[in-house]
């Protein structure tokens, strides 16, 4: 059981227009016994500039999530959102280079942006005309 914030780790993060936090839990192995799906950590992003529009961009992270083809989301509001996190590098610059790696990269990349389902969401919320 989460008893207190001492129970959580904060870490800061990079993040453009955002204030982003990997938040770690410290006796995570302990937790997981009687809460075997909870998470290790969670990506905490709350909302400091506003560069898109927001209801969009929360139609399409609904939808990857739901689709599971993006992370999982936890809880969203209009200040903040909890989301699953991943641990990753950057790409080195022999990977950028490395065609087999573009391609790869660049199918995952084109099959995230014509999601189905989050073209859905988002004609819901803005629908062309």
């Amino acid at each position: 059981m989460i008893n207190s914030y001492e129970d959580l780790e904060y870490i800061r993060l990079r993040g453009n227009s955002n204030a982003v936090f990997r938040i770690n839990l410290r006796n995570h192995s302990e937790l997981v016994k009687s809460c075997p799906d909870l998470p290790g950590a969670l990506l905490y992003r709350r909302f400091q500039q506003q560069l898109v529009d927001r209801s969009i961009e929360q139609a399409i992270f609904e939808a990857k999530s739901r689709d599971q083809s993006g992370p999982k989301l936890y809880f969203m509001n209009k200040e903040y959102r909890f989301e699953e996190f991943f641990y990753g590098r950057p790409l080195t610059l022999w990977e950028m280079r490395n065609m087999c790696i573009q391609q790869s990269y660049s199918k995952i990349i084109c099959g995230f942006n014509f999601n189905m389902a989050a073209n859905i969401a988002v004609n819901a919320v803005s629908p062309l005309r």
